[in-house]
């Protein structure tokens, strides 16, 4: 006879899913949503996504291996599948007959058959062929998934080929480098630098602490301590210094050059700002077998070099110098945690600062470019940055690190090709869950006595915010694409497009347009205090797809962007107080957004509201950096404003979870509820046109 089990084991039987704050913890879960605990201790409860096991009768199984063995035996289907066009589907007619340059793996691509619900989307900036676009001097260049440019690409492609207005229009191309150049010529190791010129210690001292408050709150790219006391050994001992330590003389110059580039207004704008002084570094650059035998220093310099060549728009430069000082980082082990009772407290403490600076890096230049993460955080044991109380930029950086691995779980998730055959809805809705977590973390540091006791604007808050609404975006964008093409097929009504939507669908599109409108309003407070980095690329990568997203949101879905022409002035504004400072890549950006303006013109004619003539041939005001006060009106940001609340978040994850295919109106046209392998092509070789004005260096 079979023995019952006591009531006090029953109890205590594990849930089938516990909740990511218990499960760090190892506690014990409720299982509910939200659990005890984590209503207890008052923090966000996250479930991890887990996937649902359907029960189906075997003769279901067989009834549909029937049909598809039936399917297989159509003629018609079996010419279908062999035939020319749908083998080269998606690859323009004059780049097929080019045989030996094309380099396609398309055989290898999953045949993903067209789904009429909006739960099947899958990305359609992913495939397993590589997407590529011929620039001018005929190189092909890659279109990272992630890629903010390679995003624009691609609907610029789309609107030139589907609107015969834009067949003759100039896709400005704007590849990675064109902005500056630079030219230098490494010197040999025993061949004497040039000393000529050089601050005063106390302007270096003030150059350097311009480049500590646009970078050490949020990264540590140097060791302002160690930096100091080279500093006053250089200025006693001259050139002895620079002979025993030839690297802290490139790091001297390195930091020169970013103080001069963020202070400075540049009047000349055909060369970059502090260019002079980056060349000049990067002529005494070692070679890689040099540069292990002073790792730590090694790898703030190269971070340095990351961090101002991708702030002058070489960002493929810029991901391979922070390649190498990840390289360096894990031949050194600063990914492990260190042995303070070796090494003791501050050396620890200055490698895992060290560590997680690359790291935050890293993660931001490969979803610049569109690159997979060079290291997974699994491998990673170093601790976080300690949050103390007292001091606040342990905390910033604790949170910064937070949101790049935010970053860095997107790109596996919704940017792999492993997810490819999971609905994109459900993707981003694990995505949305760990940004609700992240912005609770958000809010308890940045309403601490460090920001929001006496209601300052803070830079550190305002860039973290920035940082986690292009998370958001990073995310959601997608859908924009898959909807473009949609509209652009004719497969639905702008007027009705907002009922015909799927509820999921529907929410997406709003949180991604709410981000990208809180970004403006973050944007806007920081130019209003004049704390906008006009040399740093983050607040120009911010407002440019912020704006890129709404203008084309307000040609898809008009309904859903009520103020379109104030986001328009106000993103156009930002980006000419840029280019006032003397920011080129500014001005290539506004070029690209003028083109959107240009070639989805059309679609604003078939039932949208049209832009504002105003805002078209907006002028550039030059004696005045301040916005007008009429055009700023509400969308000035209130200190600790980020946005999406924690609860929010979770909602909106929790809709996409709750809403199901009959939830939809039984009226809706779905017919643009495809499957986004049939509206996105998996394989892009085409040729653009070279615009005139940017020269490939």
């Amino acid at each position: 006879m079979a023995t019952e089990t006591p009531p006090d084991q029953q109890q205590h039987k594990r849930v089938s899913n516990a909740c990511r704050y218990c499960k760090k913890r190892k506690v014990k879960c409720s299982g509910t949503q939200p659990c005890i605990t984590c209503s207890r201790r008052r923090v966000a409860c996250v479930f991890e996504e887990v996937e649902r096991k359907v029960l189906v009768s075997e003769r279901y199984l067989q009834e549909l291996e029937r049909g598809l063995s039936r399917i297989d035996r159509t003629p018609d289907a079996s010419r279908r599948s062999h035939s020319p066009e749908t083998s080269a589907r998606g690859i323009p007619g004059d780049v097929q007959s080019r045989g030996p340059e094309v380099v396609s793996d398309e055989q290898n691509v999953p045949n993903r058959q067209p789904s009429h619900s909006s739960d099947s989307f899958t990305n359609p900036l992913v495939s397993q062929t590589s997407a590529y676009v011929l620039d001018s001097v005929g190189r092909y260049r890659f279109l990272g998934p992630s890629s903010t440019w390679a995003f624009c690409q691609r609907v610029f492609k789309h609107l030139q080929e589907s609107l015969p207005e834009n067949q003759a229009a100039t896709i400005p191309l704007n590849v990675d480098g064109s902005a500056y150049h630079l030219e230098y010529t490494t010197l040999d190791s025993d061949a004497p630098p040039d000393t000529t010129d050089l601050p005063s210690i106390d302007y270096t001292l003030y150059l350097m602490n311009s480049v500590k408050f646009h970078n050490c709150q949020m990264l540590r790219p140097f060791d302002e301590e160690e930096f100091t006391r080279n500093l006053y050994e250089f200025h006693e001992q001259g050139a002895a210094k620079i002979q025993s330590s030839r690297l802290w003389f490139v790091q001297f110059l390195l930091i020169i050059a970013l103080g001069k580039a963020m202070i400075v207004v540049v009047k000349d704008t055909s060369t970059a700002p502090g260019s002079a002084w980056f060349q000049r570094a990067m002529c005494l650059m070692p070679d890689f077998v040099r540069l292990l035998r002073e790792p730590n220093l090694a790898i703030q310099v190269l971070c340095l070099v990351a961090l101002y060549l991708v702030s002058i728009d070489m960002k493929e430069a810029a991901y391979g110098y922070i390649g190498q000082a990840v390289r360096i980082c894990l031949v050194e082990g600063l990914h492990r945690e260190a042995p303070r009772q070796v090494m003791g407290d501050r050396l620890a403490n200055y490698h895992r600062d060290l560590w997680w600076t690359v790291y935050i890096l890293d993660r931001r230049l490969s979803c610049m470019i569109g690159a997979p993460c060079s290291i997974q955080d699994s491998d990673i044991t170093c601790p976080l940055p300690a949050v103390d109380g007292r001091e606040h930029r342990g905390a910033v950086l604790n949170v910064h690190v937070k949101i790049s691995r935010l970053m860095a779980q997107i790109l596996n998730s919704v940017y792999s090709v492993e997810r490819l055959s999971r609905p994109f809805v459900k993707v981003v809705q694990g995505a949305l869950r760990d940004m609700a977590a992240m912005t609770h973390e958000m809010d308890v540091i940045f309403t601490s006595a460090a920001y929001g006791s006496v209601g300052a604007v803070s830079t550190v808050a305002g860039h973290i915010n920035l940082s986690y609404h292009q998370c958001i975006i990073l995310a959601t964008r997608p859908l924009l694409l898959h909807l473009l093409v949609a509209r652009l097929k004719g497969t639905f009504n702008p007027h009705d497009v907002e009922k015909a939507l799927r509820p999921q669908t529907k929410y997406l599109l709003e949180t991604c347009l709410q981000s990208a409108r809180m970004t403006l309003k973050i944007l806007v407070t920081l130019y209003e205090h004049h704390l906008l980095d006009a040399f740093l690329p983050f607040d120009l990568e911010s407002v440019f797809s912020a704006a890129f997203i709404i203008t084309m949101a307000a040609a898809i879905i008009p309904s859903m962007i009520s103020d379109f022409s104030t986001q328009r002035s106000i993103s156009y504004r930002i980006i000419d107080y840029l280019i006032r400072k003397g920011n080129i890549p500014a001005r290539l950006r506004k070029k690209e957004l003028q083109c959107l303006d240009q070639m989805i013109q059309p679609l604003f004619g078939d039932g949208g509201f049209q832009p504002s003539p105003a805002v078209n041939s907006m002028p550039t005001r030059t004696n005045s950096f301040s916005p007008g006060v009429a055009i700023l009106g509400s969308w000035i940001a209130a200190p600790g404003e980020s946005g999406l609340s924690p609860s929010q978040m979770l909602n909106i994850a929790d809709q996409l979870e709750l809403q199901g295919p009959s939830s939809a109106p039984a009226s809706a046209d779905r017919g643009f509820e495809l499957d986004w392998a049939q509206t996105g092509p998996w394989t892009w070789w085409f040729d653009l046109q070279s615009d005139p004005e940017n020269h490939v260096f």
